[in-house]
């Protein structure tokens, strides 16, 4: 899974600006992310955020019942489409939930504000040059 992992990792980081957002698709433009993320000074807790999230869609997936005697495996889960799907829903709670935790209302507040972004900041897809 280390192969994949990272790219998970970014992916879920990129998800977090989507989320907050309300955009179901897009991808956000990766400038402009850190540029906002840095401004707001929310780096660590967005990687650390987006890390807690793709954990928590891997447990859970792992907890799902298995038809048959089929035992479950992440190498095989974090190469999968409902892997992806996993992810977004676990951020989506994640933000839905934040402002029920204690301290979670500023927070939640602090990271919409500090996430917000044009709709014109997100593309169908981005490359690395």
């Amino acid at each position: 899974m280390r192969s994949y992992s990272p790219y998970h990792h970014l992916y879920a980081v990129s998800l977090c600006f989507c989320v907050a957002n309300k955009m179901a698709e897009g991808v956000p433009n990766p400038v402009v992310t850190l540029t906002k993320a840095k401004g707001a000074g929310v780096v660590d807790q967005v990687v650390d955020m987006a890390g807690t999230c793709l954990n928590t869609a891997l447990e859970a997936a792992a907890n799902e019942p298995l038809s048959g005697n089929r035992v479950f495996s992440p190498q095989n889960w974090i190469k999968t489409k409902t892997c992806l799907a996993g992810i977004r829903a676990a951020i989506q709670q994640y933000f839905a939930m934040l402002p029920s935790m204690p301290g979670g209302k500023e927070l939640s507040l602090k990271l919409r504000a500090a996430l917000t972004m044009d709709a014109g900041q997100f593309d169908a897809r981005w490359a690395a040059d």
